[in-house]
């Protein structure tokens, strides 16, 4: 996910050399791990807040990320799919504007 929508973050412009500290907190702390893995010489010190490492365990103990990948491939695949401009109307309807 974090690749189509990495234009919209300053963190990852071209005039951006690293990030001294990158603070994700529930959803975005995921997104602050991926970012933070694919390019570690980006990210200084990562603050995670409020985020599950793997949110299936959660309510299904004995899900294994292999029992997961159908699942998860559906909803990669949904989200890649969404155009730009519904991505914005789904932003703006979440923030009430």
């Amino acid at each position: 996910m974090l690749p189509r929508y990495a234009t919209r973050s300053p963190a990852t412009s071209a005039r951006t050399t690293s990030i001294t500290r990158l603070v994700g907190h529930s959803l975005a702390a995921s997104s602050a791990l991926d970012l933070a893995s694919r390019h570690p010489e980006l990210v200084g010190r990562l603050v995670i807040v409020d985020s599950l490492p793997f949110l299936p365990a959660a309510t299904n103990p004995s899900a294994t990320p292999a029992s997961m990948r159908a699942v998860a491939d559906t909803i990669r695949s949904r989200m890649a799919s969404v155009t730009n401009e519904a991505f914005e109307q789904q932003q703006r309807g979440m923030l009430g504007r």
